[in-house]
């Protein structure tokens, strides 16, 4: 991942979020100072749930979904 795929104002489509792009993306938030418990863990939370969602509305094949692989370090990412 390179640091000009997280610009906030940069879209990702949905097919770039694997397992890699989690784990990087985990790895740039631990950089930048963010806690495992709080702000890693909101972050995740999020992406899972749009993702979630994106899944629902038929949008994403549910046999992408990144979640069933990436391995977190240390926080929990509660079901819905």
């Amino acid at each position: 991942m390179h640091s000009s795929d997280l610009d906030p104002k940069k879209k990702i489509l949905f097919r770039k979020i694997d397992r890699s792009f989690l784990e990087e993306f985990h790895d740039h938030l631990k950089d930048r100072g963010c806690k495992e418990s709080g702000g890693i863990g909101f972050y995740m939370r999020h992406i899972r749930a749009i993702y979630n969602e994106a899944i629902r509305e038929g949008y994403v094949n549910p046999g992408l979904y990144p979640f069933w692989t990436y391995q977190n370090k240390g926080y929990k990412i509660p079901n819905q």
